[in-house]
């Protein structure tokens, strides 16, 4: 079986770059066999890995009374006996539940991981990996959880072998397999008391649930096992892609998350679109737990809508069309961000060929960098068509313009005959929402606006087949 688990661990490259691992160790024969197996690969196979060093780490999580301090101390002696290093944290996992509010099986999950960390934290988290004991029959028995409580298809994929700091090298064998390997060992284990509990979700489905699948198919855990891995490979590959359209189409600053309308007219694809906004929701907001179907699809319908229309989402964040895409913030949370940061900037574009500002804040769209260049029309073979690059006459420009936001009186001009608006007139016909006018970066000679940034370039100063040099300014 140490053979299979070496195997596994190098398919995973779980210990590359490795000098640590917190193992949990609870005293159970999955935990007992992990710690054995892993402190066999550390010594045994130094010329390998290298020097590793491991940390016993158990969870007394204050339930099971002389049951739980019975386990703590056979722990330790697991650990002694292998001269490995012991920590123990004594928690109150009732307590944590009750204050809360969830189950005691899910706060001692949380906290188990919590205590985890701090260790690996302690011993130097970017090359300390923490080792978890669960096997073939853990992920079956996770995955029907998931299909029982309608998970969506990431659930299917269950476990992953490698998940950041987390590694799984018992995952690629069973719990009879486990068994085997201590009794050729001669090693003890504990045996917890609340695991006949079929009052607990999983143990309901490891006693009852998955003995009668057996009966159909007598391979059904390696069975969910196989579809698992195929899920995990299908889901890398949608992430893959998911990576690549949020590069593109998504904008984050200042707790917002701004999805372009282009992810959703350049052939995206709804999977990854609906991918793009669980990735913008949980940036703003720090999870999905509680984001469902209904409230991607009602996201979705916002890019199809007029500027100014919103919806509300789970924790107080909400989801608001924009010229050129959608919103999500946490209205609770902009705070001061929110506050607009009045400056003007000038372009001294004056007997210069190119130069750069940094804008003292983000700005409507995200932006925060200007850049600049003066070049000959010749060299222009065809205009960029940006929203955040735009081109004018260089030689018609009288004076420097600057970036500001908008102004009381300021104006613009709207066609070629050279008519002119209000700006704030503009910005109401465009249905720009009145509390994002304020956030809109202008290019302007003095009250003349020549651009709204991810509005419109006005007609002002337009490069023709007469124009000889060109300025091009780009916002980033």
């Amino acid at each position: 079986m140490i053979e299979k688990i070496i195997n596994y661990i190098d398919e995973y490259n779980m210990l590359d770059g490795c000098n640590n691992i917190v193992v949990g160790l609870s005293g159970g024969a999955d935990s007992v066999c992990l710690i054995n197996v892993l402190a066999e690969v550390a010594g045994k196979h130094a010329d390998k890995y290298g020097d590793i060093s491991i940390v016993a780490v158990h969870i007394n999580h204050g339930i099971r009374g002389e049951e739980a301090e019975r386990d703590e101390k056979f722990a330790k002696s697991v650990a002694d006996n292998l001269g490995i290093t012991f920590k123990v944290y004594r928690l109150d996992i009732p307590g944590m539940a009750k204050q809360m509010g969830i189950s005691e099986e899910t706060a001692g999950r949380i906290a188990r991981y919590e205590c985890f960390r701090k260790t690996a934290g302690e011993l130097g988290i970017q090359h300390t990996k923490i080792a978890v004991a669960h096997h073939m029959d853990d992920q079956a028995e996770t995955i029907l959880m998931h299909m029982i409580r309608g998970s969506s298809v990431a659930g299917l994929a269950g476990m992953r072998a490698v998940a950041g700091d987390i590694i799984r090298p018992l995952l690629c064998v069973s719990r009879a397999d486990i068994e085997q390997y201590l009794g050729g060992k001669g090693l003890s284990y504990m045996t917890d008391s609340t695991n006949m509990d079929n009052g607990y979700t999983r143990n309901m489905v490891r006693n009852c649930l998955i003995p009668d699948m057996e009966k159909i198919n007598p391979q059904f855990k390696q069975a969910v096992n196989n579809m698992s891995d195929d899920v995990a490979e299908y889901l890398d590959y949608i992430a893959c892609m998911t990576d690549k359209a949020e590069e593109s189409y998504v904008q984050y600053y200042e707790g917002k998350a701004v999805i372009s309308d282009k992810a959703f007219t350049e052939n995206t694809g709804a999977l990854i679109a609906k991918n793009i906004i669980k990735r913008a929701y949980s940036y703003v907001h720090g999870d999905i737990v509680n984001l469902y179907r209904v409230h991607i699809e009602d996201t979705l319908k916002l890019f199809g809508m007029e500027s100014g229309k919103s919806i509300n989402l789970p924790a107080g964040v909400i989801a608001r069309k924009e010229p050129h895409g959608v919103m999500i913030y946490d209205a609770r949370a902009l705070g001061d961000a929110a506050k607009r940061v009045d400056f003007e900037l000038e372009l001294d574009v004056a007997g210069k060929e190119a130069g750069e500002i940094v804008l003292p804040c983000s700005v409507y769209g995200g932006k925060s960098k200007v850049e600049w260049e003066v070049i000959d029309n010749k060299d222009l073979i065809k205009l960029s068509n940006n929203d955040y690059t735009k081109y004018f006459d260089y030689d018609m420009i009288n004076s420097n313009p600057v970036f500001r936001h908008r102004r009381s009186g300021d104006s613009c001009v709207i066609d070629m005959a050279g008519h002119t608006r209000k700006l704030k007139q503009e910005l109401i016909d465009r249905k720009i929402p009145s509390e994002q006018r304020d956030d809109i970066l202008m290019l302007a000679v003095e009250s003349d606006v020549l651009w709204a940034v991810g509005v419109r370039r006005y007609q002002q100063f337009l490069v023709t087949d007469d124009t000889q040099r060109v300025l091009r300014i780009s916002v980033y």
